[in-house]
């Protein structure tokens, strides 16, 4: 069965995700293993593809919040054009 769960890190931040596990025992332990602290979990019947797709979007979606985190994306978006210019 699919469990989506939200849950806290160490550092309060907040965390949603899934897990696969045979019982709602099994999911918490999962969940916990992965050092954050499960706050509320759903048992899903069905594991939709736009579920899916939305969930692995999320891991790869960045957007900088922080003057830090845009300078830094700055500074990647650079390198990678200059990677892309040498190679062609």
């Amino acid at each position: 069965m699919i469990y989506e769960y939200k849950a806290l890190s160490s550092t309060a931040k907040s965390v949603r995700g899934i897990v696969e596990a045979d019982n709602m025992e099994n999911a918490i332990q999962m969940i916990r293993k992965k050092g954050i602290f499960p706050t509320k979990i759903n048992a899903r019947e069905k594991f939709s593809k736009s579920h899916f797709i939305k969930d692995r979007f999320k891991l790869y979606s960045f957007v900088p919040k922080t003057t830090k985190e845009k300078a830094m994306f700055s500074i990647i978006c650079f390198q990678i054009i200059v990677i892309v210019a040498l190679l062609v």
